[in-house]
């Protein structure tokens, strides 16, 4: 079954609906985005008009929501698996809508955050990177300073237009970071009013660098050449017009027919903003087909209505002069060789093909470099041979003595949302370094076959195309002349709709946050009586409660058997604590009045989504899964004899394949903590020589609390077990990680008597 991976579907006998069985795996959005981001879940929550909670649980891993809903790269659209049957969902456009929608109706969640630990922390660059490590950090309890050589926060992200982010949405972003509690020094350029022997002195403990990429690098051009001009001062002055030392440069920009080079959004916005200062003629050169583009097509065709001339496969060669003065960008005409064996296409020159283009004014948009020299040599930093300052990978460590760094300076020129990533994977190595305290970052999010053993997803194949919604837009003829923004933010209506079209692929991610709108129910998928599959599966799956399926895989067709996992209860057993309708996220389960005074608790199995938690806590073991079924462990039990060592173990620490003696019987369990001392007592008392209850370390546990209840239940069942005359040591506990459990249950099952 894993060996059809991405190829094994499933039907209904009717011929119904049909649905792709894939292995259980994070949802390829979140995987796609550096922040690992839970787009699904807040995706969900729009849907359900729960805007408020989108943007909470979008915040825990993405401080600039605003920014990024405008100018993201948009990885995780790219990755979207609706996009594998029309368009990806408008994951971006969505994120902006909630954080819109917050300051239309005027809410500012803000709020210091109080500082529990003593050591400050100094960051240097107040941009994405360094603005997030240092909300991440406040978060932690640290004092931290941001210190920025420049007027205010925000860095290169005030250098992005207006009319595609208006500086409105960076100011107050950046503030609400700062709410959090955090100091902030502008005009301090680090090497000169600032330095670490200086911030030592006033108790730092952590410096973090991430002071971007502003140097200008030159690629086509070159400093002080008549006519060239380098992408970073002309979008220095367009966004602040108003001060006088940018006022000549503008007045070249008007009435000049400009040429801008190089392949990414940086040069688009160099060629959006001259039509916008009154270019006569603007060209923009791209090293690359419209196909192959580093741009977007959403990017590509507003510009052109604003009146920007692409010239694609095409690459800058030399600059003509006529009179002292740029006259012409003479240019190569390239080619895109035949993919190779990785898909690769390469680019080559057309011998003989050279074309010129008129011109005033050119702009080398090719990138932007750092530059780390003022302080290099005096921290000890080690540099890359491109440039950047050389970290350690797992912690963004730049040198001893508790220097990191984060951004562009490590990375080079990156997008905004690489770059909060970047500044958040720094902050937990701070802290590390700090504390101590080995704190898994959520950036780094791993698949491990074990805990996935075997568990897969059914995802819904539309019946028919669903229409990605279009970002309403400003009219070209009237954004043609100003700076306000050109994309205008979907309606209310449009929020909500393209958020319906989100597939809610991959497992749940138990964020609780969106409990009440969870549609994903266990189904237990039986083929040829012995071989089971847990798959997950939305509303469109469960609501028709299928019986038989038919499964489609390698060209044949077998059928199979579907039962919901779904949990009951026996009220024989049942004495109405109260305790499963507690810890039920869902609602699924109430407590009853029955006659005789006597209480129990009733299961709705269509809101039941068969987590388990109430299964894990009740104490007399009323309630059960149907596929983890108390009466199933009993007949397991009826099998031993002196010779058969038991081994419970936890559903979700058990890995796919375990190899064992034959004399170890295996009963699998929802938890570990759901194992009831009178279970334990039957093993031992039908000569079983050793024991073992193995579940999930604390930090592990799918339910919380498993190891304490494993724990209790064991110390209960050799209370037992002394009082029966028993041997009780031979009854254990243990709680491992899943990727040790095999190597401990191993020392245990061959251990010799």
């Amino acid at each position: 079954m894993n060996d059809a991976k991405g190829s094994i579907r499933v039907r209904t006998p009717q011929g119904g609906r049909v649905w792709e069985l894939s292995p259980l795996e994070t949802s390829p959005c979140t995987l796609a985005c550096p922040t690992r981001i839970n787009a699904r879940g807040y995706v969900s929550l729009i849907a359900d008009g729960r805007f408020v909670e989108a943007l909470e649980l979008i915040r825990e891993r993405n401080p600039f929501p605003g920014v990024c809903g405008r100018v993201c790269p948009r990885p995780c659209e790219a990755a979207c698996t609706r996009g594998k049957y029309d368009e990806p969902v408008a994951i971006c456009a969505l994120k902006r809508y909630v954080f819109d929608l917050e300051g239309k109706r005027g809410l500012n969640p803000a709020a210091a955050v109080p500082k529990s630990r003593p050591e400050k922390v100094a960051v240097v660059g107040a941009g994405p990177a360094g603005l997030s490590a240092a909300a991440e950090l406040a978060k932690l309890g640290y004092p931290v300073t941001v210190f920025e050589a420049r007027g205010g926060p925000g860095g290169m992200m005030n250098l992005v237009p207006g009319f595609r982010l208006p500086s409105g949405v960076v100011r107050r972003e950046s503030n609400m970071i700062l709410g959090l509690g955090i100091e902030l020094v502008t005009g301090a350029v680090f090497g000169k009013e600032i330095t670490w022997n200086r911030l030592k002195r006033r108790g730092y403990r952590a410096l973090l660098l991430a002071t971007g990429a502003w140097k200008p690098a030159w690629r086509w051009g070159r400093a002080g050449a008549k006519g060239v001009l380098h992408a970073i001062p002309l979008l220095e002055a367009a966004a602040s017009p108003s001060d006088p030392a940018h006022a000549k440069l503008l007045e070249r920009v008007a009435g000049a027919r400009v040429v801008v080079a190089g392949d990414g959004m940086m040069a688009l916005d160099c060629a959006r903003v001259a039509i916008r200062l009154g270019a006569r003629r603007v060209t923009y050169l791209v090293g690359a087909s419209r196909e192959l583009a580093a741009l977007h097509r959403d990017d590509i065709e507003p510009a052109e209505k604003e009146g920007v001339v692409f010239a694609f496969l095409a690459r800058p060669k030399r600059l003509a002069t006529r009179g002292g003065k740029l006259s012409e960008v003479i240019c190569a005409r390239l080619r895109e060789t035949a993919a190779d064996a990785t898909g690769r296409r390469d680019l080559v020159e057309r011998p003989d093909e050279e074309f010129g283009v008129e011109a005033d004014l050119f702009v080398d948009a090719h990138s932007r470099g750092i530059d780390v020299r003022t302080y290099a040599a005096v921290l000890g930093l080690e540099t890359t041979p491109v440039g950047t300052v050389a970290v350690d990978r797992a912690g963004a460590a730049a040198a001893r003595g508790g220097i990191f760094a984060a951004g562009d300076l490590v990375s080079g020129p990156r997008s905004v949302v690489e770059a909060i990533a970047s500044g958040q994977r720094a902050a937990f190595g701070i802290h590390h370094h700090l504390s101590g305290e080995a704190v898994a970052s959520p950036l780094d999010l791993s698949i491990d076959d074990s805990i996935v053993h075997g568990e897969y997803t059914l995802e819904a194949v539309p019946d028919e195309r669903s229409p990605r919604r279009p970002m309403p837009l400003e009219s070209a003829q009237t954004r043609r002349g100003d700076f306000r923004e050109v994309e205008q933010g979907l309606s209310d209506r449009d929020a909500r709709g393209e958020a319906q079209r989100c597939l809610r692929c991959g497992p749940c991610t138990e964020c609780s946050i969106c409990v009440d709108i969870c549609e994903k129910k266990d189904f237990l998928i039986t083929i040829g009586g012995e071989l089971e599959v847990t798959a997950h599966a939305g509303r469109e799956f469960w609501s028709a409660l299928p019986e038989s399926v038919l499964i489609e895989a390698d060209g044949e067709e077998i059928e199979a058997r579907a039962s919901r996992t779904i949990v009951r209860v026996d009220e024989s057993l049942c004495v109405g604590c109260g305790r499963c309708a507690e810890v039920c996220g869902y609602k699924a389960i109430q407590i009853e009045a029955r006659p005789g005074n006597r209480f129990v608790a009733r299961v709705d199995e269509l809101a039941c989504k068969g987590c388990g938690n109430c299964v894990s806590v009740c104490p007399t073991g009323a309630v059960d899964q149907i596929n983890f079924e108390q009466a199933a462990i009993a007949r397991a039990l009826a099998s031993v004899s002196p010779r058969t060592k038991v081994l419970f173990v936890c559903h979700w620490a058990r890995p796919a394949r375990l190899e064992l003696p034959n004399d170890v019987l295996v009963i699998e369990t929802m938890c570990a903590g759901r194992v009831s001392p009178s279970l334990v007592v039957e093993a031992a008392l039908r000569g079983a020589p050793r024991i073992l209850v193995c579940g999930c370390a604390d930090e592990g546990c799918h339910y919380g609390f498993g190891r304490s209840r494993a724990r209790l239940a064991v110390e209960r069942a050799r209370e037992l077990l002394r009082i029966f005359g028993s041997n009780q040591n031979i009854v254990t506990e243990l709680s491992t990680s899943p990727g040790e459990f095999a190597l401990a249950v191993d020392r245990w099952a061959w251990k010799s008597k």
